[in-house]
């Protein structure tokens, strides 16, 4: 192995894995965006099937994890403080390795890539 590499692995290695072993979900570093990127999902037969993320089409392989957020729920439409967030989340695997985490805005129906794990 080079040096190079072990120095990579070195560095990326988490406590609780072994270098040879891939991390689990929720043990992946994550590079979360400041700002979510808009993506447009394309559909087929109610599942996600692929994802465009600037001019990347990236097809879905699986469907990891799904999860809804309400938030400020209680706060009233069309007030000078707007009313509180309602979201889908969905984490998927790509068919070149990507593991997002996307958000839907079930009031705009826009989505957004939020989160990129390695």
């Amino acid at each position: 192995m080079s040096d190079e590499r072990l120095r990579r692995e070195e560095r990326i290695h988490q406590p609780g894995t072994s270098p040879g072993r891939r991390p689990e979900i929720d043990e992946q570093i994550t590079r979360l965006f400041a700002e979510p990127l808009p993506a447009r999902l394309e559909w087929e037969e109610g599942e996600i099937v692929a994802l465009r993320v600037a001019r990347m089409r990236l097809v879905v392989v699986e469907l990891v994890r799904r999860w809804r957020v309400d938030g400020e729920w209680w706060r009233v439409s069309g007030t000078s403080d707007g009313a509180g967030h309602a979201r889908d989340y969905v984490t998927v695997r790509t068919a070149d390795g990507h593991v997002l985490d996307l958000y839907g805005d079930r009031r705009t129906g826009e989505w957004f890539v939020q989160r990129l794990l390695d």
